[in-house]
């Protein structure tokens, strides 16, 4: 049962739990005390608590998760040109931390940088992968291919490893 201002008989009266009773209580029309208003004020501190603790470890989460979906699309891509250039190809050199494939009409050099990252040479332009560190291995009529990128997001350390073996096609 409602009790509102348009129920006058059933104001100041309350439910007793247990005995099913109603007992007759008088309304206190002078407003809260302040037992009252700390305890809201505690229970609403402790909801902005929670909430807040929610809050940030979501977008947390999210921020780490998605520099985690960028590092690995970038080792991604990189495999995949290093896939079609060497597949393309008709000979294949590695050079220590150097692949150069060589096609008819053209010649791809990729390099690992000393400071991290994979440079793919081609002609007079180049593209650099950020993050991404490369290992070749010559090996019978192929390369192994080893590429991997780590970065930290929030403290928390995020890495990945691509590794493959490419055979030329064109021989």
């Amino acid at each position: 049962m409602r009790m509102d201002r348009g129920n006058k008989a059933l104001q100041g009266r309350v439910l007793h739990a247990r005995g099913k009773r109603w007992l007759a209580m008088k309304l206190d029309r002078r407003g809260i005390s302040l037992t009252e208003l700390i305890f809201a004020l505690g229970v609403m501190l402790i909801v902005l608590c929670v909430g807040y603790r929610s809050y940030f470890g979501l977008t947390r989460a999210d921020d780490i998760e998605k520099q985690r979906e960028s590092i690995t699309l970038t080792v991604q891509n990189a495999m995949s040109r290093i896939k079609e250039d060497v597949r393309a190809a008709s000979a294949v050199s590695v050079t220590g931390s150097s692949l150069t494939a060589f096609g008819s009409g053209f010649h791809v050099t990729y390099h690992s940088l000393p400071g991290g990252g994979l440079d793919r040479v081609i002609g007079t332009g180049h593209f650099i992968y950020k993050n991404v560190n490369a290992a070749f291995t010559r090996s019978g009529s192929g390369v192994d291919v080893a590429l991997s990128a780590k970065t930290t997001a929030h403290g928390r350390a995020i890495r990945v490893d691509l590794q493959t073996f490419i055979s030329p096609r064109n021989r």
